[in-house]
């Protein structure tokens, strides 16, 4: 089971991963999941600053470390991570091929990388460059989130969601089945391999998911249990900080393959104290509605002062109540939190903070108490209900709105901000601006 770290503040979270690593020994190396360069950087100045000093921290990927754990268990086979851009690689040689095709199914993929208005190779060459790398991405995510949902019942042949062969799934099944289906060019490259004595020091191409299976395939017929008869080593823990989204694949692997033998600590943003897994997003309160007016429809026809409108309404003010924001928006963090909790029991290390005390430069700290910012923060840290008057605050800087005409335009307005507070306010660190 986890150790798990909630705030709703990043910079509270080095508090509890400062002090686990007082603890260690110093020549002891220390793995830290990232889920990005930056954030790496941030967390070591912090923990130099916390510290006094910062040494022997790995900052690594999830994927990767769940790699490493793999990798070490099926020694003896020459099996290798399949990267992102060979995917994408393999997947434009295939798209090349069914935009000649004469199937209507690969139609709307012709119709947008071929469309009847003219467009020069060039722009061509950068639509199949951009749909390859979106199509990786997607596989990855069906892979990671929805293998047992989506990718077993296609790698049968069958579609999971469409009855209809007509569908955007449909092609995404076929394109899937293209790169490692029974005669994909993946599964075909891994065939060749294992089967010719010349290319035995190359390696067998596998994704993370399909690895874990072959590692589950393997204990499975030793008959004997992930890492049986090996201990909780204390100094080997594993401390996963700032990482927004667990999937399912990601979930099992940590708790059925890597908790046996690594002490997990888990450091997560989580923007509300309450408990708020049962906060209904917008399309699911509006889901659920329909369903209910679907069972009432002889009762609106039964009662003729009782319309469909009323009862919309009547539904509508039923949850009013809770916080807006944690129904527009909090549906992939309320996601995650729930699969983190249901990990560890419920069980976890609250470092709430109000009013942001954590901040160190008292006229900060102030201005940003009476902020607009920092009252939405609080309404959501507390699960405030939506207010039906205005609060009849001033406008200020703390939450601002920018219309920018392209992504440069963004930018650009973005830079200039930073450098007016930088010139505004000389207390204020480059390091100390997010992005």
């Amino acid at each position: 089971m986890p150790r798990l770290h909630y705030s709703n503040h990043l910079e509270s979270l080095i508090v509890p991963l400062a002090q686990e690593l007082e603890k260690r020994d110093p020549l002891e190396r220390v793995d830290i999941v990232v889920p990005n360069y930056s954030l790496e950087k941030w967390i070591s100045l912090k923990i130099a600053q916390y510290n006094g000093i910062v040494a022997n921290l790995r900052f690594i990927t999830l994927e990767k470390i769940i790699f490493e754990g793999i990798k070490e268990k099926l020694k003896g086979k020459n099996y290798a991570l399949i990267k992102k851009e060979t995917i994408q690689c393999l997947l434009q040689e295939i798209l090349r091929e069914k935009i000649v095709n004469s199937n209507p199914l690969w139609k709307p993929l012709k119709s947008y990388l071929s469309p009847k208005i003219h467009i020069n190779s060039q722009a061509k060459e950068k639509r199949l460059f951009q749909l390859s790398n979106r199509l990786t991405h997607l596989f990855q995510e069906y892979e990671f989130s929805r293998n047992e949902e989506l990718i077993n019942i296609w790698t049968s042949g069958k579609n999971a969601l469409d009855i209809s062969q007509k569908t955007f799934e449909t092609w995404q099944k076929e394109l899937w089945n293209e790169l490692f289906g029974y005669c994909g060019k993946v599964t075909k490259y891994n065939k060749r391999i294992s089967s010719s004595s010349d290319l035995k020091f190359e390696p067998e191409l596998y994704t993370l998911t399909q690895l874990y299976r072959l590692c589950e395939i393997k204990l499975n017929r030793d008959k004997s249990k992930f890492f049986k008869g090996k201990k909780i080593i204390p100094n080997k823990a594993l401390h996963i900080f700032g990482v927004s989204y667990l999937s399912k694949f990601h979930q099992k692997a940590l708790t059925e393959y890597l908790s046996k033998f690594r002490e997990i600590n888990v450091y997560s943003l989580n923007p509300c104290m309450e408990f708020w897994e049962d906060v209904k997003s917008l399309g699911e309160s509006k889901l659920e509605i329909l369903k209910t007016i679907e069972s009432k429809n002889t009762l609106f026809s039964r009662e003729p002062n009782f319309s469909e409108k009323d009862f919309l309404i009547g539904e509508e003010l039923k949850n009013y109540e809770d916080n807006p924001f944690l129904e527009a928006w909090g549906r992939p963090g309320r996601e995650n939190i729930r699969l983190l909790n249901q990990w560890s029991n419920w069980d976890f290390s609250p470092w709430f903070v109000e009013n942001n005390s954590t901040i160190s430069n008292a006229n900060i700290a102030s201005y940003q108490d009476n902020s607009l910012l920092n009252k939405l923060q609080q309404d959501i840290l507390f699960r405030e209900p939506r207010h039906v008057k205005s609060l009849e605050m001033k406008q200020d800087e703390s939450i601002m709105v920018l219309a920018c005409s392209n992504p440069r335009r963004e930018v650009e307005a973005v830079a200039s901000l930073i450098w007016d507070w930088i010139q505004n306010n000389p207390d204020l660190m480059l390091n100390e601006c997010a992005v």
